[in-house]
């Protein structure tokens, strides 16, 4: 763990919080296609996506749209103010597509360190 911390690898520790007892267990991920993708427009969506505390990761993806957020709120009137209020109010969004997780059947925060070098 020492030579790990040392070389750089790990970048800082997190406690893990139990998302139901902090009414968070509503999760999404969400499909965001932008009105266009120039340098500008990409930045002030990154911004965006910063400010909002619902937003728990965002990334930009190569595909049919432009990037995927996963978001996590506390019920599905949430997710509507969510969505109405912030997300739908930037005016660089054209389209969204939302997928709400029914059952969450692995999540990992590790990262295996088979690669490591030695």
């Amino acid at each position: 763990m020492r030579r790990l911390e040392r070389d750089g690898f790990i970048t800082g520790y997190v406690a893990l919080a139990d998302a139901a007892l902090l009414n968070a267990n509503t999760v999404a991920f969400i499909q965001v296609l932008l009105t266009n993708t120039s340098t500008e427009n990409l930045r002030a969506f990154n911004r965006e996506m910063r400010a909002l505390a619902e937003v728990e990761s965002c990334h930009m993806v190569a595909g049919g749209f432009d990037y995927l957020i996963k978001i996590r709120c506390a019920d599905m009137q949430h997710y509507q103010r969510f969505l109405g209020e912030k997300l739908a109010a930037i005016p660089l969004v054209a389209q969204t597509h939302t997928y709400v997780v029914i059952e969450e059947v692995k999540s990992e925060t590790a990262i295996p360190l088979d690669n490591v070098p030695r």
